[in-house]
C-alpha cells in the first residue's frame, strides 16, 4: 500500500531544491547591499576638509607704501610733527 504524498509534499518534490539557490544570492545581495549603505552613512558622516573651491578667498596684503609707515610712526609717538614733514618732503623730493 502507497500513500499518497500531500499538497505540501508534491510542492516541494516538484520544485526541487533549486529555488535554495536563489534565495542564497538574494540573501548574499541584500546583506551587500546593507553593508554597503551603512559604510555610506559613516563616510557621508565624517567631516572632510573644504577643497580649493570653497576655500575663503584672502587678499593678498598690500605692501605699506613708505609715507603710511612713515604716518604709523608718527600715530604711535616715534617721530614728532617735525621730523614727519621733513621725512615725507625727502620721499617726495
Amino acid at each position: 500500500m502507497t500513500t499518497r504524498p500531500g499538497p505540501h509534499n508534491v510542492y516541494l518534490h516538484q520544485a526541487g531544491h533549486s529555488h535554495w539557490g536563489l534565495l542564497v544570492i538574494i540573501f548574499v545581495v541584500t546583506l551587500a547591499l546593507l553593508i554597503l549603505a551603512v559604510g555610506a552613512l559613516l563616510v557621508a558622516g565624517k567631516p572632510r576638509p573644504p577643497s580649493d573651491a570653497e576655500r575663503p578667498i584672502i587678499p593678498p596684503m598690500r605692501a605699506s607704501t613708505a609715507e603710511q609707515i612713515l604716518a604709523e610712526r608718527l600715530a604711535r609717538g616715534e617721530i614728532d610733527a617735525e621730523e614727519y614733514r621733513q621725512r615725507r618732503d625727502a620721499l617726495r623730493g
